[in-house]
């Protein structure tokens, strides 16, 4: 059953929490966390340090999953270890219609194969992400395109985030983000900046790893990346960006973008943006972009964007 009431942790510490679940298990091992699934409650001013959470997905040692216009307050993980395989985050694995704010996470690992982050797994259609902070790594073992590895939250999907900071370390085959591994479908990052350590092999960002806007605009407004982005395996690294690796239709909005990244890869490589989808109709609208990125690349490469399709729109707005 779901919890639907108000928990006020007064800012104390839990210690040591312990879920071990056999991954192998899809039917069971599911929603694991200190709450299992939160429905229309509050979770507020705790702290948890020193525990472990392991188990099939929807795993997050605050929450495995949380709805229904749920609001999480003021929570801080740290020292902690999660390995799901699925929608997995430090603090919580999947989130829809949530309210999240001043969550922070710190010396911890995260590791799973699919929608995995630094403090969310998926944060999901109307939900807001704000005042967050994330210094952790960030394991994806799995070898699954658009699987979502990010610094601080694995997929966003018609969500907003405001006010983000992260300084993990981040692994994962594709896209891999310093801030979010996928985003797309009207989702919106301001005010956020990333000192994240990204590699991987395809669409790596510094601060977005995949970004998609096949069914609802994305904004990307006052955002700062000081990235270090690089192919896992020498001369194998496709679209690899200082800002976002890879942008993939519909319409995208970039305002205010500052990227003094390293960027290193091998193909499609750039100060801003990696690569432009191709034979899709990609629009991207951009206002005081700059980049002070230093870029390694093979081929495809550039100061803003290192490749563009014949297909893509791109409409400077300065």
């Amino acid at each position: 059953f779901p919890f639907k009431g108000t928990f006020e942790g007064n800012n104390n510490v839990i210690s040591g929490i312990y879920i071990y679940k056999p991954q192998e298990d899809l039917t069971e091992n599911q929603y694991l966390g200190l709450f299992g699934y939160v429905r229309g409650g509050e979770l507020k001013n705790l702290v948890l340090k020193d525990s472990y959470v392991s188990g099939y997905g929807y795993s997050g040692i605050l929450c495995g999953v949380s709805n229904s216009y749920s609001k999480v307050n003021n929570i801080t993980v740290f020292d902690s270890y999660i390995n799901s395989i699925t929608r997995v985050g430090l603090v919580l694995g999947f989130t829809s219609r949530v309210s999240v704010n001043n969550a922070i996470s710190y010396n911890g690992v995260v590791k799973g194969k699919d929608r995995i982050g630094g403090v969310i797994g998926e944060l999901r259609t109307n939900s807001e992400l704000n005042n967050s902070y994330s210094n952790v790594n960030v394991v994806n073992d799995g070898t699954v395109r658009l699987s979502g590895t990010g610094g601080i939250v694995g997929l966003s999907y018609g969500s907003i985030l405001d006010n983000l900071i992260s300084m993990s370390k981040v692994s994962g085959y594709s896209d891999v983000g310093g801030v979010v591994g996928h985003f797309e479908n009207g989702s919106k990052l301001t005010n956020s900046v990333s000192y994240a350590d990204v590699s991987g092999t395809n669409m790596i960002g510094g601060v977005i790893g995949a970004c998609s806007g096949y069914s609802g605009d994305n904004f990307l407004e006052n955002i700062k990346s000081y990235a270090k982005v690089t192919e896992k395996d020498s001369n194998t690294g496709v679209e690899l960006g200082g800002v976002i690796g890879h942008l993939s239709q519909g319409n995208n909005y970039l305002t205010n973008i500052y990227s003094k990244s390293n960027v290193k890869g091998n193909d499609k490589v750039g100060g801003i943006i990696g690569g432009f989808e191709i034979n899709y109709a990609t629009t991207l609208n951009y206002k005081n972009v700059i980049s002070e990125s230093t870029i390694e690349g093979e081929t495809n490469k550039g100061e803003l964007w290192g490749y563009t399709d014949s297909t893509s729109v791109i409409n400077s707005l300065d």
